[in-house]
């Protein structure tokens, strides 16, 4: 599947998937409403990532939403030569907040808010009122205004059609109408 980027490339870098996602291929997923997003996503990539547009992911664990995620990151890393970071916010926000005030922690946060395309995996895992919640709420913020694409899963099960308000319950409005904003076109809600 061909990605046509013409936007912001620069030199490559490594990737690091989650073990035993670093194969991660389009025709692994199951047929199912994530596949065909991710096939979409891939297909428009270089007309909607400018928009800062990208998947969103949420639904109870096993439904393919981290593999989708990987693949679509390796996508856009090996075909589209943009610089991508998969961020597992489970472990990462751990570590970041029992290292807070370390000499790399800032530089990482900064990463983050600057990479062309980013993954946040398992976000809503984030307690709502930690220091990983703030540092997900800058990145949005920061992301949001310089339309940078931001891919966000979440194993969670909220209500239908209550998706973004639930959220913006835990981590405030303006997070869910955000999120709400730069997914258009690319929910998966599985309940």
């Amino acid at each position: 599947m061909a990605i046509p980027v013409e936007w912001r490339a620069i030199p490559r870098y490594t990737l690091d998937l989650p073990r035993g996602l670093e194969t991660a291929t389009y025709e692994q997923l199951p047929k199912s409403r994530i596949k065909q997003v991710t096939r979409d996503y891939l297909t428009r990539f270089g007309e909607v990532a400018t928009q800062g547009i990208a998947p969103l992911f949420i639904g109870r664990a096993g439904t393919y939403k981290t593999r989708a995620s990987a693949v679509i990151a390796r996508a856009v890393f090996e075909r589209g030569n943009l610089a991508v970071e998969f961020v597992d916010c489970t472990m990462a926000l751990l570590e970041l907040d029992m290292n807070k005030y370390g000499k790399g922690t800032l530089g990482v946060i900064e990463r983050w808010k600057r990479v062309p395309f980013l993954v946040m995996d398992d976000f809503a895992q984030v307690k709502p009122t930690s220091f990983g919640a703030e540092i997900i709420r800058g990145i949005l913020a920061t992301r949001y205004n310089a339309l940078l694409p931001t891919l966000w899963t979440a194993n969670v099960a909220l209500p239908a059609d209550e998706e973004f308000d639930r959220l913006g319950e835990l981590y405030g409005a303006q997070f869910g109408r955000r999120l709400k904003e730069r997914s258009e076109g690319f929910r998966v809600f599985i309940e």
